[in-house]
């Protein structure tokens, strides 16, 4: 069988079993959006809807191992890789680090290993790809993991500063939180292209940005996502907004975008506060992604005071 067959998605499209591989496209939500959500990590990436706004910068494809184990296929700066999803342990292990081993031999590297699948890895294969391989931590790809009480009461001298941010945008503003929905969604557009008219950055997720809103209002991309968000009026004016979704088994929320006209001195720090505020106090944690080695970046989500990091580790071969 070619190991490189890629099928195009189809109406009700189901994941082959590997090595074929189909195109990520929102058909495969039935099947892979209830198994996504049992993951218990709690990686950023590895949501369905995460992954469907990401496939095409991505190039992403899946195939399946078993109804406990897919493979994720993609690629990044000309490199191709591959995911692990689900767990390996509960079917053949030795089978499966075969199958690992086979791809790394491919020329592919595996990114986005979790903590239990790191630890899950036997003796076996650690010992079989030392001479050629490298088990890293990515820490420029960790995700920041905060209490979602403390980011909704900012207590303390840590967070005097935030506070003071606050404050001053509620002095000079009359601030008003809604849910994000249909009926706002011209609000929050005209917010990104605020953000998007004024940001230095030479890549941005504007276009998964535009996606997302957009999933608000449509019925056919709106099957497979499941974002929640709010947005943030001063003086009845848009001038910020957040969005995300629960994953770790609905115990942690994932915020994926959050953006803001910084005109509006203060809005970042509001709106934070504001959608720690607007979950369920069932959701313990709010996952604020990685830094992407950034400096700038890090320093900010450390200000916040992270309780905790998810850690993601990948294998490559060594140079």
């Amino acid at each position: 069988m070619n190991t490189n067959t890629i099928h195009n998605t189809k109406e009700n499209a189901k994941i082959p079993q590997y090595p074929e591989k189909i195109t990520l496209s929102c058909t495969l939500a039935k099947e892979m959006h209830p198994f996504m959500k049992t993951l218990s990590d709690g990686i950023s990436e590895f949501s369905f809807p995460s992954l469907f706004l990401h496939r095409k910068k991505y190039n992403y494809s899946l195939s399946k191992v078993s109804d406990e184990l897919y493979l994720l296929f993609g690629e990044q700066n000309k490199k191709s890789f591959f995911s692990v999803l689900g767990n390996f342990t509960d079917t053949n292990q030795a089978e499966a680090e075969s199958l690992f081993i086979k791809l790394l031999e491919n020329g592919l590297y595996w990114k986005n290993m979790s903590e239990s699948q790191k630890n899950a890895l036997s003796p076996d294969f650690l010992s079989s790809i030392e001479e050629k391989y490298t088990l890293i931590d990515d820490r420029d790809n960790a995700d920041y993991i905060y209490l979602r009480e403390d980011l909704a009461e900012l207590v303390g001298k840590t967070y005097h500063k935030k506070r003071n941010l606050i404050n001053a945008f509620e002095q000079s503003y009359t601030p008003r939180v809604e849910p994000l929905s249909e009926d706002n969604l011209a609000d929050a557009f005209h917010i990104l292209e605020e953000w998007k008219n004024n940001t230095s950055e030479t890549f941005t997720d504007y276009e998964q940005c535009v996606e997302a809103l957009n999933s608000l209002k449509l019925d056919n991309i709106k099957s497979c996502m499941a974002f929640e968000g709010i947005i943030v009026y001063a003086d009845d004016k848009p001038a910020a907004w957040t969005l995300g979704e629960k994953i770790a088994q609905d115990r942690s929320f994932v915020v994926h975008f959050e953006k803001a006209i910084t005109a509006y001195k203060g809005a970042y720090q509001y709106v934070t506060r504001a959608m720690a505020r607007h979950l369920d106090e069932s959701l313990t944690h709010m996952n604020r992604e990685q830094d992407l080695g950034d400096e700038g970046l890090r320093q900010a989500k450390m200000t916040w005071r992270p309780s905790g990091f998810i850690h993601k580790y990948k294998i490559i071969r060594q140079d």
